[in-house]
């Protein structure tokens, strides 16, 4: 009896997510196979679910990087905690953006292709670029939070005090996230 586990709500509730993680890992799967015919977007019908989810993280990560702006820049330092919070939150959203672009490009093997081959008169590009960059700056954003964790503490403290560092630079980097999120 010890392998059958107590019917919980949480329990529920992870087994409700695996289902649909499994269900858009093999719908992802798919996309990649066949290719984005299976959307049934056309050039008739360019818009959808598909721009939905990709629009709404966008939309979860700017509400998410505007209060860590305004926490850092106009120096709230008691939301700090919420703050922190609101990155781990940004870098989420921001992870399913990269995701529906990786998708939306059809090539997953050619993403890097838009961060060196430029191609300015393209809107994806332009997409791209800014979530790509975007992205990487959440990413600096959240090493401070990693490195925060007891594991990495017990584990590796010199790294833990390495990461730390970056907290120092949180000003910076939500000025640079602010310009790059205007962008898109």
């Amino acid at each position: 009896m010890n392998g059958i586990r107590k019917l919980t709500p949480f329990n529920i509730w992870l087994s409700i997510l695996t289902v649909v993680m499994v269900a858009g890992a093999v719908g992802a799967l798919i996309v990649f196979k066949e290719g984005l015919v299976v959307t049934n977007l056309t050039d008739l019908i360019p818009w959808g679910l598909w721009i939905t989810i990709d629009l709404s993280s966008i939309a979860l990560s700017a509400g998410a990087f505007s209060l860590c702006a305004v926490v850092y820049l106009v120096g709230l330092k008691e939301y700090q905690p919420i703050a922190r919070t609101a990155t781990f939150i940004g870098i989420i959203g921001y992870s399913m953006a990269m995701l529906c672009l990786l998708m939306d490009i059809g090539r997953p093997d050619r993403f890097w292709h838009a961060f060196v081959f430029w191609n300015p008169h393209s809107v994806l590009w332009e997409v791209t670029m800014c979530v790509g960059l975007y992205f990487s700056v959440l990413v600096l954003e959240t090493m401070p939070i990693i490195g925060d964790a007891e594991i990495i503490k017990k584990r590796w403290p010199k790294l833990s005090e390495k990461l730390h560092v970056i907290h120092h630079l949180a000003p910076y980097l939500a000025i640079a996230g602010l310009f790059l999120s205007m962008l898109h």
